[in-house]
């Protein structure tokens, strides 16, 4: 079963995926960047990364843009992240922040999706990025 790490400081929203993913993935919650970044490094440690990481951008202690430079970076480390790397998506509820684009974009992000995320969207672009 794929791994997911959900990572958004709103308890709603990763008890609402967990839900929705449960069953179908393996899922791990973090409520801020530093602990979605600690969980997804222990993951590769561990030889399990996550497959599929689903991020919110505006966040306590670490916001998800550095959380994601970090995350890319500790899969570059890893020296095979060209080969396997996670699927980012981005959960945002800033649909046209042009501050967040160019960060992102150079972080090669799966999706960009903006709240509310209705669950069959997630389940859609979990399928379509494998």
């Amino acid at each position: 079963m794929k791994r997911v790490l959900i990572v958004d400081d709103s308890e709603f929203i990763r008890k609402t995926f967990l839900y929705v993913l449960r069953g179908k993935y393996r899922c791990d919650l973090a409520e801020d960047g530093e602990q979605g970044l600690t969980a997804f490094v222990r993951a590769i440690q561990e030889g399990d990364p996550y497959r599929f990481v689903l991020v919110d951008l505006s966040m306590p202690n670490m916001n998800g843009t550095r959380a994601i430079q970090s995350m890319r970076r500790a899969e570059a480390e890893r020296g095979d992240a060209a080969r396997d790397p996670a699927a980012i998506l981005v959960l945002s509820a800033m649909a046209d922040d042009p501050a967040c684009e160019k960060p992102l974009c150079d972080c090669a992000v799966s999706a960009f999706l903006v709240k509310p995320v209705m669950p069959e969207t997630i389940m859609a672009e979990l399928a379509r990025l494998g």
